[in-house]
């Protein structure tokens, strides 16, 4: 019984060196790279790129001999036809179906026990990221091995990055001390930043905004900044987005804007066009911000405001206007912000009825026929008879000759040469013709007693 177990035992001992022993010899296929690694890191995304692929035949025992070998490219990886080759003699065929690659010669000897060949494809792969091909191969004794290799494909891409409708339009005027900036970015493998930076007139930098993630989980996402608490005056933005890659987009149209926070200032004069008939002021602006925005305009009808830059005029045409009367305007100007200034209720007129009529009346008529000089206050009047002071002899038109002052040559109806009253001249003359027409009454009456 105990020899029996002993023997036994002895053979539970080789059959366990024996096993093992199969187990050391019966060893895998090794599948590497070129280089010897089982990763491609150097693809670049929508590149042609050349792979070779590595098989060595390492199991010594009968049929161990590799008679096919099969890549299987995974989705995104696309064979470029015609670009296999391998170190294999010509009696070897390959074969493409679908996303496989196959090397066969129908024999036990496409690769020998101890030897290594390498098979070669160029393929383009779209998208970056990691892909892995299946690497399977066969021998005499309908053995398969499968090994993954990895192709690491390069993003080659810059970012993609435009503004949205919430940020402000280049050249925008903007009334309020904030500028908003929206930027909206995608890539095809991962945004790891993006930042938008605003500069001001003279191109100092006054504030900066970034969001980033280093394991570049950004991708495809809105990025919205307000920059905030600046002065009026004009601005610059741009805004940038780096991805895992190391791609930098910076292309965004840099943009323009104005803060204009304050109102027109609006004074008003009255112009020196103004008349009985109309009524006429000059309205000056002052805006240091964004600008003015064309006319301004006025709460009283039947008026017209003319320009449309700092300087502009009113001028009210009203059919009721007459001389003294006056009315009342407001005046509203706008800015390019949109900023409002109007003026208090201001009272302007037409000019004064005594201003606007004629002054003084004109000459009188033309001089008459030659009535009796007048001498001066102490002439003696002629009687006409030679025996000293008296009247002198009527013309030959009688009582009816005209009587003018000497050298007027105007008649006594027209003495006075004004409408508007008679002054002390005016009241000397009529003295004077009084007295000639008395002595001219007296002279008759003599005349008619003898």
């Amino acid at each position: 019984m105990a020899i029996h177990d002993k023997k036994r035992g002895l053979g539970i001992f080789f059959a366990t060196v024996v096993l093992l022993s199969v187990s050391f010899v019966v060893a895998t296929h090794v599948v590497t790279l070129a280089d010897g690694t089982l990763i491609d890191d150097s693809a670049i995304e929508d590149n042609r790129t050349n792979f070779t692929i590595s098989v060595n035949a390492t199991e010594n025992i009968d049929g161990g001999n590799i008679t096919e070998v099969n890549i299987t490219l995974p989705a995104g990886v696309t064979f470029v036809a015609g670009s296999n080759d391998s170190s294999l003699n010509a009696s070897s065929n390959f074969n493409q179906t679908g996303q496989v690659l196959s090397w066969s010669n129908g024999t036990e000897n496409l690769i020998a026990n101890g030897t290594v060949h390498n098979f070669t494809f160029e393929a383009t792969v779209a998208e970056p990221g990691n892909y892995q091909p299946n690497v399977s191969t066969i021998n005499g004794s309908f053995d398969v091995d499968t090994t993954l290799i990895v192709l690491e494909i390069n993003d080659s891409s810059l970012p993609t990055v435009e503004y949205d409708g919430a940020t402000l339009t280049d050249g925008d005027n903007h009334s309020v001390s904030a500028i908003a900036v929206n930027i909206t970015f995608t890539d095809n493998f991962n945004v790891t930043g993006a930042r938008a930076e605003l500069f001001n007139a003279t191109g100092d930098l006054v504030n900066i905004s970034s969001v980033s993630n280093a394991t570049g989980n950004l991708t495809d996402r809105d990025f919205f900044i307000n920059f905030t608490g600046h002065a009026d005056g004009n601005y610059v933005f741009n805004a940038t987005v780096n991805d895992s890659d190391a791609n930098s987009n910076s292309t965004l149209v840099t943009r323009n804007v104005t803060i204009d926070t304050t109102a027109p200032v609006i004074a008003l004069a009255e112009s020196t066009d103004t008349s009985a008939s109309q009524i006429v002021i000059d309205i000056a602006i002052t805006e240091s911000g964004s600008g003015i925005n064309s006319t301004c305009t006025v709460d009283a009808s039947g008026n017209m405001i003319a320009g449309t830059d700092a300087t502009q005029t009113l001028t009210d045409v009203d059919a009721t206007l007459s001389c003294g009367k006056n009315k009342t305007y407001t005046i509203t100007c706008l800015d390019n912000a949109g900023n409002t200034a109007s003026t208090a209720a201001s009272s302007f007129g037409t000019t004064s009825c005594s201003t606007s009529s004629s002054s003084g009346g004109g000459g009188g008529g033309g001089g008459g026929s030659s009535g009796t000089p007048l001498a001066d206050s102490d002439t003696e009047v002629d009687s006409g008879d030679g025996d000293g002071p008296g009247l002198s002899p009527p013309s030959s038109g009688g009582p009816d000759a005209e009587v003018g002052l000497a050298g007027s040559g105007s008649t006594a109806g027209a003495a006075s040469g004004s409408s508007r009253g008679i002054g002390r001249s005016g009241t000397i003359v009529i003295v004077i013709v009084v007295l000639v027409v008395l002595g001219v009454l007296l002279k008759m009456f003599a005349v008619g007693k003898k």
